[in-house]
Protein backbone atom coordinates (compact mmCIF):
# COMPACT_ATOMS: atom_id res chain seq x y z
CA UNK A 1 0.00 0.00 0.00
CA UNK A 2 1.15 3.39 -0.67
CA UNK A 3 0.65 6.81 1.07
CA UNK A 4 -1.01 9.81 -0.73
CA UNK A 5 2.91 10.33 -1.80
CA UNK A 6 3.56 7.58 -3.48
CA UNK A 7 5.77 6.26 -0.55
CA UNK A 8 5.28 2.52 0.98
CA UNK A 9 2.89 2.01 3.58
CA UNK A 10 2.52 -0.92 6.25
CA UNK A 11 -0.44 -2.85 6.40
CA UNK A 12 -1.38 -1.36 10.46
CA UNK A 13 -0.56 2.33 8.88
CA UNK A 14 -2.97 1.64 5.79
CA UNK A 15 -5.45 0.53 8.65
CA UNK A 16 -4.83 4.19 10.60
CA UNK A 17 -6.09 6.06 7.47
CA UNK A 18 -8.55 3.97 6.87
CA UNK A 19 -10.25 4.61 10.27
CA UNK A 20 -9.39 7.90 10.28
CA UNK A 21 -11.24 8.62 7.37
CA UNK A 22 -14.24 6.22 8.67
CA UNK A 23 -14.42 8.27 11.88
CA UNK A 24 -14.13 11.57 9.81
CA UNK A 25 -16.79 10.24 8.12
CA UNK A 26 -18.92 9.35 10.92
CA UNK A 27 -18.43 12.55 12.74
CA UNK A 28 -19.73 14.64 9.46
CA UNK A 29 -23.09 12.39 9.66
CA UNK A 30 -23.12 13.35 13.24
CA UNK A 31 -22.89 16.79 12.61
CA UNK A 32 -25.23 16.60 9.70
CA UNK A 33 -27.76 15.16 12.17
CA UNK A 34 -27.83 17.23 14.79
CA UNK A 35 -26.65 20.76 13.43
CA UNK A 36 -29.47 22.92 11.60
CA UNK A 37 -27.26 25.52 10.84
CA UNK A 38 -24.65 23.06 8.94
CA UNK A 39 -27.52 21.45 7.42
CA UNK A 40 -27.80 25.28 5.72
CA UNK A 41 -24.50 25.99 5.16
CA UNK A 42 -24.05 23.12 3.18
CA UNK A 43 -26.97 23.32 1.30
CA UNK A 44 -26.54 27.12 0.33
CA UNK A 45 -22.77 25.98 -0.61
CA UNK A 46 -24.06 23.56 -2.75
CA UNK A 47 -26.84 25.55 -4.12
CA UNK A 48 -24.49 27.84 -4.91
CA UNK A 49 -22.50 26.39 -6.89
CA UNK A 50 -24.91 24.92 -9.12
CA UNK A 51 -26.51 27.63 -9.94
CA UNK A 52 -22.95 28.95 -10.96
CA UNK A 53 -22.51 25.53 -12.77
CA UNK A 54 -25.66 25.86 -14.84
CA UNK A 55 -24.88 29.46 -16.06
CA UNK A 56 -21.58 28.62 -16.82
CA UNK A 57 -22.83 25.19 -18.92
CA UNK A 58 -24.53 27.29 -20.76
CA UNK A 59 -23.64 30.42 -21.15
CA UNK A 60 -19.83 29.60 -21.41
CA UNK A 61 -20.19 26.46 -23.81
CA UNK A 62 -22.86 28.18 -25.61
CA UNK A 63 -25.13 24.76 -25.55
CA UNK A 64 -28.50 25.62 -26.82
CA UNK A 65 -30.43 23.56 -24.48
CA UNK A 66 -34.53 23.91 -23.75
CA UNK A 67 -33.96 23.46 -20.01
CA UNK A 68 -30.55 23.05 -17.93
CA UNK A 69 -32.40 22.51 -14.82
CA UNK A 70 -35.65 20.67 -14.74
CA UNK A 71 -36.74 18.60 -11.46
CA UNK A 72 -38.46 18.96 -8.50
CA UNK A 73 -36.90 20.67 -5.57
CA UNK A 74 -36.63 18.95 -1.73
CA UNK A 75 -35.76 22.04 -0.28
CA UNK A 76 -36.90 26.15 0.37
CA UNK A 77 -34.50 27.57 -1.77
CA UNK A 78 -33.80 31.60 -2.22
CA UNK A 79 -32.73 32.71 -5.54
CA UNK A 80 -31.68 36.46 -6.55
CA UNK A 81 -30.73 37.07 -9.93
CA UNK A 82 -27.94 39.82 -9.94
CA UNK A 83 -27.56 40.31 -13.82
CA UNK A 84 -28.58 38.47 -17.48
CA UNK A 85 -31.85 36.97 -18.26
CA UNK A 86 -33.54 33.57 -18.07
CA UNK A 87 -36.93 32.17 -18.33
CA UNK A 88 -38.08 30.65 -14.69
CA UNK A 89 -40.92 27.32 -14.97
CA UNK A 90 -42.52 26.80 -11.74
CA UNK A 91 -45.04 24.23 -11.75
CA UNK A 92 -45.20 24.86 -15.54
CA UNK A 93 -46.09 28.29 -15.12
CA UNK A 94 -42.51 30.20 -17.10
CA UNK A 95 -41.70 33.79 -16.51
CA UNK A 96 -38.97 35.68 -17.30
CA UNK A 97 -36.38 36.56 -14.90
CA UNK A 98 -33.88 39.40 -14.85
CA UNK A 99 -31.78 41.61 -12.25
CA UNK A 100 -33.30 42.45 -8.83
CA UNK A 101 -35.71 39.41 -9.57
CA UNK A 102 -36.35 37.18 -6.08
CA UNK A 103 -37.76 33.77 -6.41
CA UNK A 104 -38.93 31.99 -3.21
CA UNK A 105 -38.91 28.40 -4.26
CA UNK A 106 -40.70 25.76 -1.76
CA UNK A 107 -40.17 22.10 -1.77
CA UNK A 108 -42.31 19.92 -4.03
CA UNK A 109 -42.20 22.83 -6.79
CA UNK A 110 -41.27 21.58 -9.89
CA UNK A 111 -38.80 23.99 -11.47
CA UNK A 112 -37.17 24.48 -14.76
CA UNK A 113 -34.23 26.92 -15.71
CA UNK A 114 -34.54 28.14 -18.97
CA UNK A 115 -33.24 30.23 -22.31
CA UNK A 116 -30.47 31.31 -19.66
CA UNK A 117 -27.91 33.82 -21.44
CA UNK A 118 -24.32 34.48 -21.31
CA UNK A 119 -24.29 37.04 -18.82
CA UNK A 120 -26.76 35.28 -16.13
CA UNK A 121 -25.33 35.80 -12.70
CA UNK A 122 -27.68 34.88 -8.98
CA UNK A 123 -26.83 33.81 -5.83
CA UNK A 124 -29.07 31.64 -3.77
CA UNK A 125 -29.45 30.15 -0.24
CA UNK A 126 -30.78 26.62 0.53
CA UNK A 127 -32.83 25.67 3.58
CA UNK A 128 -33.68 21.84 4.46
CA UNK A 129 -37.82 21.95 5.25
CA UNK A 130 -36.68 21.20 9.35
CA UNK A 131 -34.39 24.44 9.82
CA UNK A 132 -36.92 26.28 8.38
CA UNK A 133 -40.09 25.05 10.10
CA UNK A 134 -37.61 26.05 13.31
CA UNK A 135 -37.46 29.40 12.51
CA UNK A 136 -39.41 31.90 14.85
CA UNK A 137 -40.02 33.87 11.49
CA UNK A 138 -41.20 30.86 9.48
CA UNK A 139 -45.11 31.27 9.97
CA UNK A 140 -44.98 34.70 9.02
CA UNK A 141 -42.87 34.22 6.01
CA UNK A 142 -44.92 31.35 4.59
CA UNK A 143 -48.07 33.53 5.26
CA UNK A 144 -46.67 36.32 3.12
CA UNK A 145 -45.60 33.59 0.24
CA UNK A 146 -48.85 32.19 0.23
CA UNK A 147 -50.73 35.18 0.09
CA UNK A 148 -48.50 36.59 -2.70
CA UNK A 149 -49.04 33.05 -4.45
CA UNK A 150 -52.75 33.37 -4.44
CA UNK A 151 -53.04 37.09 -5.39
CA UNK A 152 -50.24 36.79 -8.34
CA UNK A 153 -49.64 32.77 -9.59
CA UNK A 154 -46.28 33.14 -8.88
CA UNK A 155 -43.60 32.52 -6.35
CA UNK A 156 -41.25 35.57 -8.05
CA UNK A 157 -40.92 39.07 -7.19
CA UNK A 158 -39.37 42.38 -8.32
CA UNK A 159 -37.06 44.12 -6.20
CA UNK A 160 -36.16 47.64 -6.21
CA UNK A 161 -32.54 48.59 -5.73
CA UNK A 162 -32.42 49.03 -2.20
CA UNK A 163 -34.02 45.55 -1.61
CA UNK A 164 -31.90 43.47 -3.78
CA UNK A 165 -28.57 45.06 -2.24
CA UNK A 166 -30.37 44.82 1.19
CA UNK A 167 -31.04 40.75 0.39
CA UNK A 168 -27.31 40.06 -1.47
CA UNK A 169 -25.34 41.44 1.41
CA UNK A 170 -27.58 39.64 4.35
CA UNK A 171 -26.73 36.41 1.99
CA UNK A 172 -22.76 37.33 1.52
CA UNK A 173 -22.65 37.49 5.14
CA UNK A 174 -22.89 33.77 5.44
CA UNK A 175 -19.58 33.45 3.72
CA UNK A 176 -17.84 35.19 6.74
CA UNK A 177 -19.31 32.36 9.59
CA UNK A 178 -16.52 30.14 9.71
CA UNK A 179 -16.99 26.44 10.79
CA UNK A 180 -15.14 26.40 14.24
CA UNK A 181 -16.81 30.03 15.22
CA UNK A 182 -18.03 30.61 18.36
CA UNK A 183 -21.95 30.84 18.37
CA UNK A 184 -22.45 29.74 14.65
CA UNK A 185 -25.53 28.24 15.14
CA UNK A 186 -26.96 31.11 16.84
CA UNK A 187 -25.44 33.30 14.59
CA UNK A 188 -26.70 31.45 11.26
CA UNK A 189 -30.20 31.41 12.95
CA UNK A 190 -30.40 34.57 13.58
CA UNK A 191 -29.43 35.74 9.95
CA UNK A 192 -31.46 33.49 8.44
CA UNK A 193 -34.23 34.59 10.58
CA UNK A 194 -33.38 38.27 9.46
CA UNK A 195 -33.34 37.37 5.78
CA UNK A 196 -36.41 35.90 5.88
CA UNK A 197 -38.57 38.96 7.77
CA UNK A 198 -36.85 41.21 5.12
CA UNK A 199 -38.09 38.97 2.10
CA UNK A 200 -41.75 38.90 4.01
CA UNK A 201 -41.49 42.59 4.09
CA UNK A 202 -41.35 42.63 0.26
CA UNK A 203 -43.83 40.53 0.03
CA UNK A 204 -46.17 42.13 2.07
CA UNK A 205 -45.51 45.48 0.37
CA UNK A 206 -46.57 43.95 -2.70
CA UNK A 207 -49.63 42.75 -1.70
CA UNK A 208 -53.18 43.95 -1.99
CA UNK A 209 -53.68 41.35 1.15
CA UNK A 210 -52.68 42.14 4.78
CA UNK A 211 -52.33 38.48 6.25
CA UNK A 212 -51.44 39.48 10.00
CA UNK A 213 -54.09 37.40 11.90
CA UNK A 214 -53.99 34.19 9.90
CA UNK A 215 -51.12 32.53 11.94
CA UNK A 216 -52.83 29.73 12.96
CA UNK A 217 -54.79 28.98 9.76
CA UNK A 218 -51.61 29.39 7.59
CA UNK A 219 -50.12 26.81 10.55
CA UNK A 220 -52.58 24.44 9.84
CA UNK A 221 -51.90 24.68 6.17
CA UNK A 222 -48.52 24.26 5.84
CA UNK A 223 -49.09 21.44 7.59
CA UNK A 224 -51.76 20.58 5.47
CA UNK A 225 -49.17 21.15 2.50
CA UNK A 226 -46.28 18.84 4.37
CA UNK A 227 -48.39 15.83 4.75
CA UNK A 228 -49.46 16.00 1.03
CA UNK A 229 -46.03 16.58 -0.73
CA UNK A 230 -45.04 13.40 1.72
CA UNK A 231 -48.19 10.99 0.88
CA UNK A 232 -49.53 12.71 -2.36
CA UNK A 233 -49.28 9.43 -4.34
CA UNK A 234 -51.11 7.37 -2.25
CA UNK A 235 -53.57 9.65 -0.10
CA UNK A 236 -55.93 11.53 -2.73
CA UNK A 237 -59.03 11.90 -0.28
CA UNK A 238 -59.54 14.44 2.12
CA UNK A 239 -60.63 12.61 5.15
CA UNK A 240 -57.25 11.12 5.22
CA UNK A 241 -55.30 15.07 6.00
CA UNK A 242 -57.85 15.76 7.77
CA UNK A 243 -57.72 12.73 10.15
CA UNK A 244 -53.41 13.49 10.00
CA UNK A 245 -54.29 17.17 11.19
CA UNK A 246 -56.78 16.04 13.86
CA UNK A 247 -59.80 18.29 11.79
CA UNK A 248 -62.62 17.59 10.46
CA UNK A 249 -62.98 17.59 6.85
CA UNK A 250 -65.09 21.02 7.01
CA UNK A 251 -62.81 22.49 9.00
CA UNK A 252 -59.86 21.69 6.68
CA UNK A 253 -61.52 22.51 3.76
CA UNK A 254 -62.89 26.19 4.84
CA UNK A 255 -58.95 26.91 6.10
CA UNK A 256 -57.44 25.59 3.15
CA UNK A 257 -59.73 27.88 1.10
CA UNK A 258 -59.57 30.90 3.00
CA UNK A 259 -56.08 30.65 2.62
CA UNK A 260 -54.59 29.64 -0.20
CA UNK A 261 -58.07 30.45 -2.58
CA UNK A 262 -57.89 26.68 -3.58
CA UNK A 263 -59.81 23.65 -2.68
CA UNK A 264 -58.04 20.71 -0.86
CA UNK A 265 -59.25 18.56 -3.72
CA UNK A 266 -57.48 20.79 -5.68
CA UNK A 267 -54.19 21.23 -4.07
CA UNK A 268 -53.99 17.34 -4.39
CA UNK A 269 -55.07 17.79 -8.11
CA UNK A 270 -52.71 19.61 -9.16
CA UNK A 271 -49.34 17.83 -7.36
CA UNK A 272 -50.88 14.63 -8.82
CA UNK A 273 -50.82 16.78 -12.55
CA UNK A 274 -47.42 18.31 -11.85
CA UNK A 275 -45.80 14.47 -11.29
CA UNK A 276 -47.60 13.50 -14.06
CA UNK A 277 -46.76 15.65 -16.65
CA UNK A 278 -42.69 15.89 -15.51
CA UNK A 279 -42.63 12.24 -15.95
CA UNK A 280 -44.28 12.48 -19.46
CA UNK A 281 -41.91 15.02 -20.18
CA UNK A 282 -38.69 14.11 -18.84
CA UNK A 283 -39.10 10.14 -19.12
CA UNK A 284 -39.83 7.00 -21.12
CA UNK A 285 -41.98 5.88 -18.49
CA UNK A 286 -44.79 3.58 -19.66
CA UNK A 287 -48.48 5.38 -18.62
CA UNK A 288 -49.53 2.54 -16.95
CA UNK A 289 -46.53 2.48 -14.59
CA UNK A 290 -47.25 6.08 -13.94
CA UNK A 291 -50.97 5.48 -13.34
CA UNK A 292 -49.58 2.94 -10.83
CA UNK A 293 -46.74 5.00 -9.10
CA UNK A 294 -49.63 7.99 -8.48
CA UNK A 295 -51.98 4.91 -7.09
CA UNK A 296 -54.70 5.43 -9.85
CA UNK A 297 -56.75 2.53 -9.65
CA UNK A 298 -55.95 1.68 -13.34
CA UNK A 299 -54.75 3.73 -15.93
CA UNK A 300 -57.98 4.11 -17.40
CA UNK A 301 -58.72 6.77 -14.36
CA UNK A 302 -55.63 8.33 -15.02
CA UNK A 303 -56.51 9.17 -18.63
CA UNK A 304 -59.07 10.36 -17.42
CA UNK A 305 -58.29 12.33 -14.53
CA UNK A 306 -55.40 13.62 -16.92
CA UNK A 307 -57.70 14.49 -19.63
CA UNK A 308 -59.95 16.57 -17.34
CA UNK A 309 -56.86 18.86 -16.09
CA UNK A 310 -55.27 18.70 -19.65
CA UNK A 311 -57.68 18.68 -22.11
CA UNK A 312 -55.90 15.25 -23.96
CA UNK A 313 -54.95 12.04 -23.38
CA UNK A 314 -51.43 11.39 -21.43
CA UNK A 315 -50.04 9.88 -24.94
CA UNK A 316 -51.01 12.69 -26.19
CA UNK A 317 -49.71 15.19 -24.43
CA UNK A 318 -46.59 13.29 -24.58
CA UNK A 319 -46.27 13.17 -28.32
CA UNK A 320 -46.92 17.35 -28.54
CA UNK A 321 -44.44 17.76 -25.95
CA UNK A 322 -41.86 15.73 -28.18
CA UNK A 323 -42.69 17.17 -31.11
CA UNK A 324 -40.76 20.55 -30.42
CA UNK A 325 -37.73 18.47 -29.25
CA UNK A 326 -37.46 17.06 -32.13
CA UNK A 327 -37.68 20.16 -34.10
CA UNK A 328 -34.39 21.58 -32.08
CA UNK A 329 -32.30 18.59 -32.77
Amino acid sequence: MKNVFGQSMGRREGYTVTYIRRRQIKLLRKKWSESYSFKTLVSSTASLCVTTLFALYHGCLGLAASSIWHGSICVFYLLLVMDGIAALSVNYRTRAIGPRSLAFLTPSMVVALERVDAGFRAVGLAMAPDFFDSLPTNAHVYNQLIAHMAEFGSPVLELDEAESDAVRRTIDLYDTIGDVQLHRNGMVRYLTDFLMLKVAAALRLRGSVRTGRMAHSVELYHRFRQLLAEHYREEHGIAFYAGQLCVSTAYLSRIVRQVSHNTVNGHIATVLLIEARYWLDSTDRPVKQIADDLRFSDQAAFGKFFKKQMGLSPLAYRHRSERPARQNQ
